[in-house]
C-alpha cells in the first residue's frame, strides 16, 4: 500500500482491479488531500503545470521494489 500527498497541479492515474483508467487531480490550493493506492495497481503522477513546480510526498507500508527510479532535476 501506498499514500500520497501532492502539493501542486498533479494529477494521479490508475487501473483498478478491473484494470479500468481513473484520475484525480490533485490541486493543493488551500486544502491537503491523503491518496491510498492499494497493492500491485498500476498508477502514475504527473504534474501538469506548465509553469509551476510540484512536490509529491510517498510513503510506503514496504520497501518498493520493480519500480522505476526517476532522476530529479
Amino acid at each position: 500500500t501506498e499514500w500520497y500527498i501532492g502539493i501542486g497541479e498533479l494529477v494521479l492515474y490508475w487501473l483498478d482491479e478491473q484494470e479500468n483508467k481513473h484520475e484525480k487531480f490533485i490541486n493543493s490550493e488551500g486544502e491537503l488531500l491523503l491518496i491510498e493506492i492499494p497493492p500491485y495497481l498500476p498508477h502514475a503522477v504527473k504534474n501538469v503545470s506548465e509553469f509551476k513546480f510540484a512536490v509529491l510526498f510517498e510513503y510506503a507500508d514496504a520497501k518498493q521494489y520493480d519500480v522505476e527510479k526517476v532522476k530529479v532535476i
